[in-house]
């Protein structure tokens, strides 16, 4: 039992022997020499000519040609010739991202086929026209045409794609701008108007209140009448000093006649939109007046009613009509209100209604007294019951009556009045017109009493209405300034839009910025390709090794001493290459990383743990295992998440990802170039090295068992003059 573990012992100092002895062995044979020092640095340079290839891609994409062709042909604006292209064409001109070549559309397609140009923008003719159609009707994007070669290159379409991208977001970004400073611009010029009329505003105001108090004086002293014409003649005495004044105020009146008109628009307004809620509430009241006399109904129809049922119909129909009657009083109040402005036009609707209302008073009180008998034990006669249908039939029609004539009795009515506003401010024009007339006259008619009292008397009847009107708008004129001035919206309005306009400008331009915020940074492309390059390198360092150099000792020894006498001669020349990869990734290269030394001693971990796996299934397998070796390359390039993440991969590359030792051999380099996260490159060195142990455990149980199964194999291999043993 004991000679069957013995077979599993490794001999130590027989294995130090012949280690010792292939070392002198190099040393004394110089051909052997330089074939191993090439196999050790080989590798590294496959790792710095790629990785100085991928230094800085994106940073030399100036050498990439891109056809321009400028078919556009401008347009005119406002008797404004704009040629939106032409600028598009001198943005490019001073943008060096890539190498923009302004050619002709034949050069352009000449080119793009045969390479010389990687892509073609073409800017059509209707380019500036449609940018502009936004002032339009009817708005078109515009298009840029944007051909590709995919054939040329890989990424290079890529690249162009991001060039075009550029175009579209500079032309966007710079029409965001002008369109946003030009409307900023114009808010700013209402802001200034704004800013300009709050003193006027305040003049205006102090002007309206001096002509309400002399119209007030007017007003008192016209109201004496003929009897204070005595009283009324000191008042102009005394008031003759004022005169000027009034005169000025009058004159300041006539150049506020525009706004005061605005007044008028605005309570027309008001009275405009009465009409419908007026129609609204007779509709309520007819409704109401409807299931009242629906409710009346049901008392003749149903004989089966008893007395309590009966009462509280009647009573229901009663509470109907009460609400009909309170809605159909506030109708009439608002009309009456109305009906005083002008000319009493509403005179037949508030006839209409206050007959509707007198028979709903009709209704209602029969209703009452219905009730009444029915509590004192009395039946209702079929008189009664026939009574109370007339009256409510009656009411349904005159409900009728007052939706079909609500148009002719109360909308058209209330529109005279409010067109008759127009006239009122005709009328305070005229008086105002007037005054140039009366005050150069005023003296004489001041010496002359016969004239003055004749003159009053034929005026004071004439224009007392009109001063009431007068002052009664020029109030309203006064309100409606005190509101424009107290108005909070205006004020913070205007506050907004006086600050701050090319900073609001901006905004529309950008109105997202993205805070970047860089963690483990990384200086170039270069150094964050060094590790999947060095990785790779590594590998391919161990199988260039193993496939060159013999992995068998050529005599009958025990497979546990043949595998570990080439073992430590393998892992001696891994550690090697590493560091050569690595000293020059820093020395030759100059990759800058955040732990330089963290990064070779990873490096040398990981080739050893690579050439114990290579070493392992070439020393199993024999040549197979080199082709196995091979295959383990192919996958782990697409497999390990090296130059794309792995998540952007097919399922199959997905899936190994895990498997397989490059995968935690880069992460554990990445983690020194860019700074080191404990846990991940804990991980990272212990799963190499359960792989590594793995392949050990591996080669030392089954090497025996597996090189004797495959001897057959191995004698063909030697007897052929195709495949290298």
């Amino acid at each position: 039992m004991k000679k069957n573990y013995d077979k599993y012992i490794p001999d130590w100092k027989y294995i130090f022997s012949k280690f010792i002895e292939d070392l002198k062995e190099i040393k004394n044979n110089i051909p052997i020499l330089v074939i191993i020092i090439g196999l050790l640095i080989i590798p590294s340079l496959y790792a710095w000519f790629n990785i100085k290839a991928f230094w800085d891609p994106y940073g030399n994409t100036k050498y990439l040609k891109i056809a321009v062709v400028n078919h556009d042909k401008g347009y005119t604006f406002k008797n404004q010739d704009i040629d939106l292209g032409k600028r598009v064409i001198n943005t490019l001109k001073e943008n060096d991202s890539l190498d923009w070549q302004f050619v002709s559309m034949s050069r352009a397609e000449k080119g793009i086929l045969s390479g010389e140009y990687f892509a073609i923008i073409e800017i059509p003719e209707a380019f500036s026209r449609d940018m502009l159609s936004v002032t339009k009707e009817n708005v078109r994007k515009a298009k840029i045409n944007y051909t590709v070669n995919e054939k040329t290159n890989a990424i290079a379409p890529k690249i162009t794609d991001k060039g075009a991208s550029a175009i579209q977001e500079n032309i966007s970004k710079t029409f965001i701008e002008s369109v946003a400073k030009t409307s900023i611009y114009s808010i700013g010029g209402i802001s200034n108007t704004v800013g300009d009329v709050k003193p006027k505003l305040e003049q205006m105001k102090s002007t309206l209140k001096k002509l309400d108090t002399q119209l007030s004086n007017t007003k008192k002293m016209t109201a004496s009448g003929v009897k204070g014409m005595t009283e009324i003649q000191k008042t102009l005495d005394n008031n003759k000093s004022l005169l000027p004044m009034i005169k000025q105020s009058v004159n300041d009146s006539k150049k506020l006649s525009n706004d005061i008109s605005s007044t008028f628009r605005a309570a027309n307004s008001n009275f405009n939109s009465l009409a419908p809620t007026i129609k609204k509430d007779i509709d309520s009241t007819s409704s109401l007046i409807m299931q009242s006399t629906d409710m009346i109904e049901s008392l003749s129809d149903d004989v089966s009613l008893v007395v309590n049922d009966s009462v509280l119909i009647l009573k229901n129909a009663r509470s109907k009509i009460d609400t009909a009657m309170k809605i159909n009083d506030s109708v009439i109040k608002a009309i009456k209100r109305i009906n005083i402005i002008n000319l009493q036009l509403l005179n037949k609707a508030i006839e209409n209604l206050e007959e509707y209302q007198a028979s709903m008073n009709n209704l209602d009180r029969m209703l009452s007294d219905t009730i009444t008998l029915i509590n004192n034990g009395q039946q209702i006669s079929d008189v009664t019951i026939s009574n109370l249908k007339s009256i409510s039939n009656e009411l349904n029609r005159k409900s009728l009556q007052l939706l079909s004539g609500f148009d002719e009795n109360i909308r058209q009515p209330i529109e005279k009045i409010t067109s008759g506003s127009a006239k009122i401010t005709d009328d305070i024009n005229g008086i105002l017109s007037k005054t140039d007339s009366i005050y150069p006259n005023i003296n004489s008619l001041i010496s002359s009493a016969n004239n003055i009292n004749t003159v009053l008397k034929t005026t004071i009847s004439v224009t007392s209405s009109s001063i009431d009107v007068l002052q009664g708008q020029i109030r309203d004129a006064i309100d409606a300034i005190d509101a424009i001035q107290n108005n909070e919206n205006y004020k913070a309005f205007n506050n907004v839009i006086k600050s701050n306009i090319m900073d609001r400008v901006d905004f529309f331009k950008t109105p997202v910025e993205i805070n970047e915020k860089k963690i483990y940074k990384i200086e170039n492309y270069g150094a964050a390709m060094t590790p999947f390059y060095s990785i790779l390198a590594s590998w391919v360092g161990g199988l260039i090794l193993i496939s060159i150099l013999s992995t068998s000792l050529g005599n009958k020894d025990r497979a546990i001493d043949e595998y570990f006498s080439k073992y430590f001669l393998f892992i001696l020349l891994a550690i090697i290459q590493a560091i050569i990869i690595s000293l020059g990734n820093f020395l030759i290269l100059g990759v800058m990383a955040k732990h330089p030394w963290l990064f070779t001693a990873t490096l040398v971990y990981c080739s050893i743990v690579f050439v114990t796996i290579i070493y392992s299934i070439v020393s199993i397998f024999g040549t197979v295992g080199k082709g196995i070796g091979v295959f383990l390359l192919v996958i782990q390039i697409g497999g390990s998440g090296g130059t794309f993440p792995v998540e952007m991969t097919p399922s199959f590359f997905r899936a190994i990802n895990s498997l397989v030792p490059f995968t935690y051999g880069i992460e554990a380099c990445r983690e020194a170039v860019g700074g080191v996260y404990l846990p991940n490159l804990i991980k990272d060195f212990a799963i190499l090295f359960i792989m590594m142990l793995v392949a050990l455990v591996f080669a030392i149980f089954l090497k025996e068992s597996i090189n004797r199964l495959t001897k057959p194999l191995k004698k063909v291999f030697e007897n052929s003059f195709i495949i290298h043993h």
